[in-house]
């Protein structure tokens, strides 16, 4: 019995199961249009914010581990009011406003701006603080991306439906299932060994067409039946556009993990933390999501826009 509580796997399934019994009654209660108000909006920016300060936590140890606690603290508390005050300040001038808006282009712009100042006012004190390149980049790149990460989930909940907020993350959780069934059962060519030990090309293949195959199923249960939002999103709801989101995402999820699988090579750590058994940290077990939420959000925009 006690082997079976030291195995890996075990600890990643049971980890896995505990964070979907949390995360998607929540997801699907904020998405629903009867929680659309501004109070519960405000709550989930809430929320999140306090998320995102924890995540900021876990990658400024990650990235000056190793190094003085003062580099840590320091960084942590100036990334931590920088992204943190960005992250609420953008929620409440352009999501909480309605989403997609002429009115939003001014306030886009001062965001822009703020976020510019941000990043020479970061690397500024990341130089006096005598952070190598590397450890000042690596965290701001991550705290970036989480950012945007947590940026898009709100605005996909805000401006359109659950449908298309949960798309992009049934198709990354079935890119990681079918990848890791078909390179267990097939696998023998590795892919980037330099990056990723145990991955390899056919189970890369093999979780993307799963993943294919599973975005499919789900345009055609949950986002097609969607009569209302349809005709309010009638560019959205296009079956071309629909077939071009699932493969994007299908291609796109085994590239996240890849990403933060070479991010902590660079730095020679495993994990960007241990508050998930079996998985690390939390960028551990979101890597893949983050980048399939930020290209979903982001083409959802352009077809929208343009």
């Amino acid at each position: 019995m006690k082997q079976i509580f030291k195995n890996e796997t075990f600890k990643r399934s049971i980890t896995a199961l505990v964070i979907l019994v949390v995360l998607m009654p929540i997801l699907l209660i904020m998405s629903l249009p009867s929680m659309q108000s501004d109070v519960t909006m405000y709550t989930a920016v809430v929320i999140t914010t306090f998320f995102l300060v924890y995540v900021i936590y876990e990658i400024t140890t990650f990235a000056t581990k190793g190094g003085r606690k003062s580099e840590k603290w320091l960084l942590f508390g100036m990334s931590a009011f920088f992204f943190g005050l960005g992250y609420a300040t953008a929620m409440s001038l352009y999501i909480l406003q309605g989403g997609i808006a002429v009115s939003a282009t001014p306030n886009l712009f001062k965001l822009i701006l703020m976020f510019a100042i941000m990043t020479l006012i970061y690397f500024t004190v990341t130089t006096i603080m005598d952070l190598t390149f590397t450890q000042s980049s690596t965290a701001y790149l991550l705290i970036t991306l989480f950012t945007l990460f947590l940026m898009s989930l709100m605005f996909t909940a805000r401006t359109f439906n659950w449908n298309f907020l949960f798309l992009p993350i049934v198709v990354t959780i079935a890119s990681d299932v079918g990848a890791y069934f078909v390179g267990r059962k097939w696998g023998k060519t590795p892919l980037l060994p330099e990056v990723s030990k145990n991955k390899t090309v056919e189970g890369m293949i093999g979780g993307m067409i799963f993943a294919t195959l599973v975005g499919f199923i789900w345009v055609s249960v949950a986002i097609l039946p969607g009569y209302v939002t349809r005709l309010q999103w009638p560019t959205l709801y296009n079956s071309f556009t629909l077939v071009m989101f699932v493969i994007a995402y299908s291609i796109f999820a085994p590239f996240g993990d890849l990403f933060f699988s070479k991010v902590k090579r660079n730095l020679n750590q495993k994990d960007f933390g241990s508050i998930l058994p079996g998985h690390g940290g939390i960028l551990d077990r979101l890597d893949s999501h983050v980048f399939t939420t930020i290209l979903a959000t982001s083409m959802m925009l352009l077809i929208v826009i343009l």
